[in-house]
């Protein structure tokens, strides 16, 4: 299908890089998706060969994915300021977050949120979203085509090698359910395909809600972990609640192994307590949301433990430093709660690691600790930071961090092979005792 002059036009600002030298940023595969609301939503690909595991990785508030975890082309004089070096390469894959995590075999994954980075925006406003869970339904899509793209290299690796490793098993044409025979369709008519509660394959119809059927033969072949910074904290922890829902449990293939989150945005007990939210800013997000929902009255948060962070906001381009929609800070607050309130919902077979700073003043240190005391998996760890505050993957210290993640990711990967030994030894023991006939 041929393309408008426009779209394509959109289309190849979308394959940009930001860099004018995109070896600098790691030379990262580009590209874009369409979402359910018909947004184009920008992601990027940092692959290493034969990966141990995949990491997508999630933006803060009005930030975007290579701002928040690539390193940026300034030099840090003091605590005050920083000077830029070089604006049309301003990121950096060396010494990176990014760079890291491919040292240690893991390919990386990230994209623009909606209304953030280079992805569009909805009613072309930035910072102005319909539901909070939109952003998790984005990241699920996403890591879904990544999931489908893995798969099929890998069972076109298999016949070439003249190998069945992965045998995919033939599924109905109208339905998608998985076929017991090799008919080619278990639906005769529509009304049987409603009846069962699935959907129509039709490419214009239901993109994002998929059937619900047995999903196991068709896991991802390697782990997939998510990582996620302050409000990108709160969508991944969000993301584990919203795939016990049916609709939902078509992407439980992902294979997820664990969740990071960092200075997540985990609950607003801590603001709701504050007199000016409470008494005059979460009042008035809730009246001016339904009147006035593409206005920005929000307040405007500053760097306070790292005043030069202001610099480095200024000196990306991309960066929207203005405050967000009033139906955006309606739907934090929202979400925030949400999280919370599902959050038994939380897969127990995921490994969770939180990260967060005493010193967090935009997200609370505790009201990220009662939130993680509140998980009921026992897969969980919570890791305090003494000398950083909240954008904790630019901060100095924020290599510790990352080697911190690095290790436990590797951790996650290791329980599955303890657990094998164990239940082998279980097995044999077992046999030992079993009485003979």
């Amino acid at each position: 299908m041929e393309l408008s002059q426009e779209e394509a036009q959109s289309a190849k600002h979308m394959l940009k890089s930001g860099n004018k030298d995109p070896a600098i940023m790691g030379d990262p595969d580009i590209g874009f998706f369409t979402n359910k609301h018909g947004l184009k939503i920008k992601t990027f690909k940092w692959l290493v060969k034969a990966p141990v595991g995949i990491v997508f990785i999630v933006h803060s508030l009005n930030s975007h994915c290579r701002f928040d975890y690539l390193k940026h082309n300034a030099t840090i004089v003091n605590n005050e300021k920083a000077v830029l070096n070089d604006g049309d390469n301003f990121y950096v894959h060396k010494d990176s977050w990014i760079e890291e995590l491919n040292k240690n075999g893991y390919s990386v994954y990230g994209l623009d949120l909606q209304g953030h980075g280079e992805s569009d925006c909805l009613k072309g406003k930035k910072t102005y979203i319909k539901e909070f869970d939109d952003f998790a339904d984005d990241v699920l899509q996403y890591m879904n085509t990544i999931h489908e793209s893995i798969v099929n290299e890998m069972t076109n690796d298999n016949h070439e090698n003249g190998k069945n490793a992965i045998r995919l098993k033939k599924r109905c044409t109208r339905c998608d359910l998985i076929l017991k025979d090799e008919s080619d369709t278990c639906c005769s008519n529509e009304d049987q395909i409603i009846t069962k509660g699935l959907h129509l394959r039709h490419p214009e119809k239901n993109q994002y809600k998929k059937p619900d059927y047995n999903i196991d033969p068709y896991k991802t072949p390697i782990p997939v972990y998510l990582v996620g910074l302050s409000m990108g904290g709160n969508i991944v922890m969000r993301i584990l609640e919203l795939l016990s829902q049916r609709k939902y449990n078509y992407y439980n293939r992902l294979n997820i192994r664990g969740a990071c989150s960092l200075s997540g945005m985990l609950s607003a007990k801590g603001i709701r307590k504050k007199p000016s939210w409470k008494f005059f800013y979460i009042p008035m997000a809730a009246l001016s949301s339904l009147l006035f929902p593409k206005s920005r009255f929000s307040p405007h948060i500053t760097c306070e433990t790292f005043p030069y962070l202001k610099d480095i906001y200024t000196y990306d381009k991309i960066f929207y430093g203005k405050p967000i929609t009033n139906k955006f800070l309606y739907q934090l607050l929202k979400a925030a709660d949400n999280l919370n309130k599902d959050i038994d919902k939380v897969s127990k077979d995921v490994s969770i690691l939180l990260i967060h700073s005493v010193n967090d003043q935009k997200c609370s240190h505790e009201a990220a600790q009662d939130f993680y005391n509140n998980l009921k998996t026992k897969k969980k760890e919570f890791h305090t930071l003494e000398d950083m505050e909240h954008m904790i993957t630019m901060e100095p210290g924020n290599e510790k961090v990352i080697k911190k993640i690095v290790d436990w990711l590797s951790n996650t990967q290791k329980e599955p092979k303890e657990k094998k030994k164990k239940l082998k030894k279980t097995s044999d023991v077992l046999q030992i005792r079993a009485p003979t006939k």
